[in-house]
């Protein structure tokens, strides 16, 4: 019957439409995966919007994500930033799986990340989430190498530590962390917005100790 006809041309359609969107986000996904995997293989800096490079390396852990339970939103203005964007996005991808396993224990949960413009030059980046917290004892161990409240329960210690060494030693900025036991944590990450200028600065501030 016409009717008949009618309706399987519509499910068709949508069918076609169906595989249309997934193929799109498949594809998607393979981008991003392809593109923080070259990231994290090159630390060489070069200019990128940190707000669209956020979503694009959260884009690459959505398998992880969705399994863990995780939501992730990143807020705040955009900015353009010279930087070694695979140190960035490694130190984003483990404080998000700290965020899964520490704070929230695999139950799932919320972790914002908060683009904000305080200082000219520099961005802070606030990676907060509401979960169990760390104990006040820990507080001032958490980025020490191979300490950890979880070991043997999926807590290798080197995460937070690796965290540290990147954001000081290959990105030039800070990392600081706040939390009160039972409300959650916030990590506070303060970057150069442009690095190519900072070193600039080191080479000339080398420059005039070899000349002393």
């Amino acid at each position: 019957r016409k009717s008949t006809f009618a309706d399987g041309v519509e499910r068709l359609i949508e069918a076609a439409s169906l595989v249309r969107s997934n193929a799109t986000r498949a594809a998607e996904l393979i981008k991003s995966f392809k593109g923080v995997a070259v990231d994290q293989a090159n630390s060489g800096v070069r200019h990128i919007q940190l707000k669209p490079y956020l979503q694009q390396v959260l884009t690459s852990l959505g398998p992880y994500t969705k399994r863990e339970k995780l939501t992730v939103d990143v807020v705040g203005p955009d900015v353009g930033m010279h930087i070694s964007a695979g140190p960035l996005s490694q130190v984003v991808t483990n404080l998000v799986q700290n965020a899964a396993v520490h704070a929230y224990q695999g139950q799932g949960g919320h972790v914002d990340i908060i683009i904000n413009l305080n200082r000219p030059e520099w961005v802070d980046l606030t990676i907060r989430d509401r979960g169990v917290g760390i104990p006040e004892e820990a507080l001032s161990r958490v980025f020490e190498p191979l300490y950890t409240t979880r070991f043997g329960s999926g807590g290798s210690g080197l995460g937070l530590h690796i965290c540290y060494q990147t954001v000081n030693e290959l990105l030039h900025g800070t990392i600081t962390v706040e939390s009160r036991f039972g409300e959650g944590t916030e990590f506070m990450i303060q970057l150069p917005i442009n690095r190519q200028n900072l070193m600039l600065v080191d080479d000339a501030s080398n420059a005039d100790h070899l000349a002393v």
